[in-house]
């Protein structure tokens, strides 16, 4: 014997997975455009590289440290260099504000970073005054 359902619940049941179609393809969707502009956070990086220019000045830099909010350098011996404040951080950019900087960085100077990823090596190229300075590579723990 064969049963069959009236017509209001078929027209429910097909809302229902209509519904649960459209919420699992926004929720995949959604998913993938994350990973796609993750920001970088709660990081910390050891620099094995740093240009500024044609000038190789790897020495000068050890640590960077990205949380939430903040940007930390550090030379090779752990003294800190450089605190910002993050301002941006998403699409593979990060935009920091120099709060103290015994770097090079100037006080309240805007430096955006445009950070390439290949495993667990990053290459953070380096902006200010409109321009591409140079760049830092460093790997991730």
């Amino acid at each position: 014997m064969l049963l069959s359902m009236p017509d209001a619940m078929k027209s429910n049941a097909s809302s229902q997975l209509s519904i649960l179609v459209l919420v699992l393809t926004i929720g995949l969707n959604s998913t993938v455009f994350a990973q796609h502009n993750a920001a970088v956070s709660d990081a910390k990086f050891n620099v094995n590289k740093l240009m500024l220019g044609d000038k190789d000045i790897s020495e000068s830099l050890s640590v960077v440290n990205i949380s939430k909010s903040i940007w930390t350098e550090f030379d090779p011996s752990g003294k800190e260099i450089g605190r910002a404040t993050i301002t941006r951080n998403k699409d593979n950019e990060v935009h920091i504000k120099w709060i103290s900087a015994t770097n090079g960085a100037e006080k309240d100077h805007v430096t955006i970073y445009k950070i390439k990823k290949d495993g667990n090596k990053y290459t953070f190229d380096i902006y200010f005054d409109d321009k591409k300075q140079g760049y830092f590579i460093a790997t991730s723990e």
